[in-house]
């Protein structure tokens, strides 16, 4: 294995990002995928898990608990799917779930997907965030051996930003002894979302690594992938052979 490449994408809707996600699994076949925001149900997770043949599909859906309480009144929602490539599917193994992250072991390395709050008040996000990260922090303690601990999704905060969320995240990264991917290279492109009719952008997807393993980072960018119909941009983290070693 001569690279590792794992890419994030925030979907946007599965019917909407389902042309940029299909380049990723037919062409660039990363080693593996993390999706968020697929707003899809269980009753109709097939469409992720059969979404390639390339790739075996861990699904969870933020659907559930809203319908079980009645009729779903606005959007669909959330949702996080973590896509491993088949060589490696025989050395993967789901280590846990939730509405908001899915944790993987393939190998010697542990993969969790999340994707933080996008609530509009802050107390709201901040609460949220602050649950997240407990579960992650409670599956975490049972891996105080594993070395190779990657994180990565749509953190809906640019964590460079000095601000009350971004500061939670920087605690939990500390605490795990990760670094920012988009410190240790900083994406070329300005930016990882945008909403075109309220002209906003920010740089809200991205991974975090042990600082240890910052050397055998290849490259770190955001892919323009053409047709791509979310609001998000894929973002792609390359390991070098040395990291591979692993695999």
């Amino acid at each position: 294995r001569e690279c590792f490449s794992i890419v994030s994408f925030n979907c946007h809707g599965f019917n909407q990002g389902k042309e940029a996600l299909s380049s990723i699994c037919n062409v660039l076949l990363p080693e593996v995928i993390f999706v968020q925001e697929h707003w899809l149900y269980s009753i109709n997770n097939d469409e992720l898990l059969k979404f390639s043949s390339n790739y075996m599909c861990y699904f969870s859906s933020a659907m559930e608990d809203i319908i079980s309480r009645g009729i779903l009144r606005g959007r669909p929602f959330g949702g996080v799917a973590t896509f491993v490539r088949n060589d490696l599917v025989p050395y993967s193994k789901l280590v846990a779930k939730s509405d908001r992250f899915i944790a993987v072991c393939i190998g010697e390395a542990l993969f969790i997907n999340i994707y933080g709050s996008s609530a509009n008040k802050k107390e709201d996000k901040m609460s949220v965030n602050s649950d997240l990260l407990a579960q992650l922090d409670e599956e975490l303690s049972q891996f105080s051996g594993m070395t190779n601990i990657l994180v990565g999704g749509d953190f809906n905060v640019d964590i460079r930003k000095d601000c009350d969320v971004s500061q939670i995240f920087k605690t939990f990264f500390v605490s795990h002894d990760l670094v920012p991917s988009i410190n240790v290279v900083p994406y070329t492109t300005a930016y990882t979302y945008w909403h075109t009719s309220l002209g906003a952008c920010s740089t809200i997807d991205y991974f975090a690594l042990p600082e240890r393993l910052c050397t055998f980072v290849l490259s770190n960018e955001v892919l323009d992938l053409e047709p791509n119909f979310s609001d998000h941009f894929p973002v792609m983290l390359t390991f070098n052979q040395q990291f591979a070693k692993d695999f």
